[in-house]
């Protein structure tokens, strides 16, 4: 049963006229004016409405063989229309009282009705096709089952090249043409306003679209200017149109047309109108040539199975000023628009663009509102008589593994100075060509010298049921790469994101290189089909460096991939992915975690001397870097006493990992790495070996210059002991001058745009 709306009082004085809403109900008081004398009453409608008495049993005794009721009793008289009025005053109900013992009405109370249609609609259902006369549209639940429209952040830039991202212009924006135009619709959700009634009813009534004060900072509506699609009328023996298209029929695209009972989707011709039934629509989808609507009509018992995929976009004249024809509605200078009524039945498409991400002042919540106000008298404030609501949730930025397949790489491009890394580069590009991902070099113009494009930004992405497109999250260390994620990623389709302090106060752990995230795990029957990012920060208790408050509310406030944190200041540059990484494996969980470790390096380093090769030396043919051997790292002091702390440090991760991720000791592959001590921060002692890039099965490691033992770097040979057997080919990558002694490695100098999960981000329960 539809909610109750409003009390309506009737009058024996004068006629009663009322504007109601299909779908809700109205409680006619008839105790408000009771005639002098009267004990009783009954009530009769049209056939245009249902009139009914709800009672308590307990309290009331339901009258025999009459339909008088008494009065000033725990009676209620409801209202509900059964369908949409042709014309003012089309239905009626009549109010007669009836005193102690006469057959005659003392006085009768006469209510007109006028009925509108009206519903506020959206994606609900998440299958990418509006539904109208959704149930369940003002709660926006999660899961499989879950229901409520998704909205993205228009953070792309489908504008001139020069300009920012689209949600910061109150205008529909595109470079040229129809085309651009489309582009940047594609990016908001579709929202769609049906009304049914008689057009005079807006002599003194007036339907609002309006959002909140708080809403309305964090989203815009567009409408195209005149769009306002009179659909078809009831045809004998069919059911009633409920497609849309423009009223001119003069769009240039095709309309989509699905059958959700299975039916084959098909394609209608603009110019076209159908009459006939299911049958025919599924085997011919031909029409005659005309400038009339397009009328889809179908039996009644399939109508509300059919619904057309998007509402067409208009096209316009070449060289027209296509831009101006969509009209900013609401946005945070907008609360409200007044919508243009016509008589009839039609629909109007609304374009809806998220304003922010979730954020820690902002759940990702917004409410749209379609309001009917009654004016009562010319001066007189309007007031409320309906209303419908549309919550939409903002789609959260969604990070992606190292096990999501990579699409395109980044690296910089140093040629000048003594740490050129032309040499770097043709082995990058050597491992993107077996791993068939596309390359974009950054030229020293645009990286200004700024070599650490991992430190710089992190690729994601946004989704909503209809549309997905990669986002960049550019960090606040704003050195000589600040402004290539905006001028050089920002573009069509590439979104683009920043938290920067107030203060601008930054420290090493608020770059990207300290921002991780895991594959996909399930942790004490806990699913988190989206992984768990992973930030470093400092010891508890300890007051040291942390990654800015901003960026981690942010990176909590997307909820879909909660953040675990861990201990990286205990590292000189302090970054999580000097001590880990993830690589895809085709068992157990579908990956392995990687962890550096100092005591399986000492271990490995001690069989070795165990077995005659203590004179073996690291960096061996560097030239300028002093050989170090086996016999003189086992009898360092100090060292043991620094791989000591270290190990302490990453043991003090590892469990946080097993705990937070749900993982065993058999997920976690231990890869030799030393570190040493400096003012109590630690460095890696040769190339850092679990920073590394990868690409499928295909691994880029930092070459580590180990001690070489029968001419095979035991280094070398012991990681491709341990990861080839998954299937993973490994690359050693000589990164030694051109990023291990500036304290970064293969990792640090790479960025990776992976492809998205397949699983929707709405399907989990948070």
């Amino acid at each position: 049963m539809a909610a109750k709306q409003r009390v309506i009082r009737v009058s024996t004085e004068l006629p009663t006229y009322v504007v109601c809403v299909l779908g809700t109900e109205i409680s006619i008081d008839v105790d408000g004016s009771i005639p002098k004398g009267a004990t009783s009453f009954d009530v009769r409608g049209t056939t245009g409405l249902r009139v009914y008495v709800t009672y308590n049993p307990k309290l009331v005794t339901k009258p025999d063989g009459t339909t008088r009721w008494p009065l000033n009793s725990e009676v209620e008289v409801m209202m509900v229309m059964n369908s949409p009025s042709s014309a003012i005053n089309d239905n009626k109900v009549r109010v007669s009282y009836y005193g102690p013992s006469g057959e005659t009405p003392v006085a009768s109370a006469w209510l007109y009705t006028t009925c509108m249609a009206i519903s506020l609609d959206a994606d609900t259902r998440r299958t990418g096709v509006v539904a109208t006369n959704a149930a369940k549209k003002t709660k926006w639940t999660w899961g499989p089952k879950g229901e409520g429209a998704v909205l993205l952040v228009n953070c792309d830039r489908d504008g001139p090249s020069t300009g920012g991202m689209d949600n910061a212009y109150p205008t529909v924006r595109s470079p040229a043409g129809t085309h651009g135009i489309q582009q940047d619709l594609q990016d908001m959700s579709l929202m769609v306003l049906t009304t049914e009634g008689p057009a005079g009813v807006f002599d003194n009534h007036k339907l609002v679209l309006h959002v909140s004060m708080f809403d309305a900072a964090k989203v815009g509506v567009f409408q195209a200017n005149g769009e306002s699609t009179a659909l078809g009328s009831r045809c004998s023996g069919l059911g009633e149109c409920i497609g849309w298209a423009p009223a001119t029929c003069a769009a240039a695209q095709p309309f989509h047309v699905k059958c959700l009972q299975g039916m084959r989707e098909h394609r209608l011709k603009p110019q076209s109108t159908l009459s006939r039934n299911v049958s025919d629509l599924t085997s011919n989808s031909g029409g005659r040539e005309s400038n009339e609507p397009l009328s889809i009509l179908l039996p009644a018992s399939a109508c509300q199975e059919w619904l057309l995929m998007q509402c067409p976009v208009p096209s316009f004249a070449a060289g027209s000023e296509s831009i101006s024809s969509y009209e900013h509605v609401l946005g945070s200078d907008k609360l409200s628009y007044v919508v243009k009524h016509t008589d009839g039945k039609a629909q109007r498409s609304f374009y809806v663009e998220g304003l922010a991400f979730p954020d820690a002042d902002f759940a990702g919540l917004v409410s749209l509102h379609a309001t009917l106000l009654e004016h009562c008298a010319q001066n007189s404030p309007a007031t409320p008589v309906f209303t419908d609501t549309v919550v939409f949730r903002v789609a959260p930025w969604l990070m992606t593994p190292n096990t999501q397949k990579p699409l395109e790489i980044y690296v910089c491009s140093i040629e000048r100075g003594y740490n050129a890394n032309q040499k770097f580069l043709e082995a990058v590009k050597a491992l993107a060509k077996k791993a068939k991902c596309k390359l974009t070099v950054c030229p020293e113009v645009d990286n200004r010298g700024d070599r650490w494009i991992q430190d710089e930004m992190e690729f994601g992405y946004v989704e909503a049921p209809h549309k997905s497109f990669p986002v960049v999250f550019d960090s606040p260390r704003n050195r000589g790469l600040k402004e290539f994620p905006f001028r050089k990623i920002l573009g069509p389709d590439f979104g683009y994101v920043t938290r920067e302090p107030k203060n601008r106060r930054v420290s090493s752990l608020d770059s990207f290189g300290n921002l991780d995230i895991s594959p996909p795990v399930t942790v004490r029957g806990k699913e988190y089909p989206l992984g768990r990012i992973l930030i470093g920060s400092s010891f508890p208790g300890s007051g040291n460096r942390r990654m800015a408050t901003i960026v981690r509310d942010f990176l909590y406030a997307q909820k879909v991939q909660p953040p675990v944190e861990l201990y990286s200041d205990w590292l000189t540059v302090g970054h999580v992915d000097e001590f880990l990484t993830f690589v895809p494996a085709p068992n157990r969980k579908g990956f392995r975690l990687l962890l550096a470790s100092p005591l399986a390096c000492l271990k490995l380093f001690r069989e070795k001397q165990k077995d005659g090769y203590g004179g073996a030396a690291l960096f061996e043919g560097l030239g300028r870097v002093g050989r170090i051997t086996l016999d003189e790292i086992l009898s360092d002091e100090y060292l043991r006493k620094d791989s000591k702390h270290v190990q302490s440090c990453i043991d003090w991760n590892r469990n946080i990992l097993k705990r937070e991720l749900g993982l065993s000791e058999q997920d976690i592959i231990d890869i030799p790495q030393l570190f040493t001590l400096e003012h109590s921060t630690a460095t890696a002692l040769f190339p850092d070996m679990v920073n590394m890039l990868v690409l499928g099965k295909h691994l880029g490691i930092p070459k580590p210059f180990g001690p070489l033992i029968q001419g095979q770097c035991c280094l070398e040979e012991e990681v491709r002991r341990l990861l080839e057997p998954l299937g993973l080919t490994c690359t050693f990558i000589d990164d030694f001058f051109s990023y291990h002694v500036l304290s970064g490695e293969v990792h640090c100098a790479t960025n990776v745009c992976r492809e998205p999960f397949s699983f929707h981000w709405w399907n989990m329960i948070p």
